[in-house]
């Protein structure tokens, strides 16, 4: 499985000439799924330290649905505004397209 980050950032490089939406429109959908992992990473590192009630919790499905609510909540974050990093992204790749 390749790394969502990389993955996020392969995103934001790609060809936009091919599209049919507006390269801003793609530009930040990228910066938002980069943000969207950061959160999810965010998260992850976050409810590594939190111990599960022995009794009715803890195994492998827990940490397989905790990382999948995880996903879920970063995604949910980065489309209502995130923390702010989308923007920046967004700024950045724009300077970067100007450039070249």
């Amino acid at each position: 499985m390749a790394d969502p980050v990389l993955q996020a950032l392969d995103q934001a490089t790609a060809p936009l000439a091919a599209s049919k939406t507006r390269p801003v429109d793609k530009i930040r959908e990228a910066a938002e799924a980069f943000e969207s992992v950061f959160i999810n990473q965010l998260l992850d590192t976050m409810f590594s330290g939190v111990e599960t009630d022995k009794m009715f919790g803890g195994g492998s499905s827990e940490k397989i649905y905790r990382s999948m609510m995880n996903k879920e909540i970063g995604d949910s974050i980065a489309r209502a505004g995130g923390i702010g990093l989308s923007d920046t992204i967004q700024r950045e790749i724009l300077a970067l397209q100007e450039i070249g």
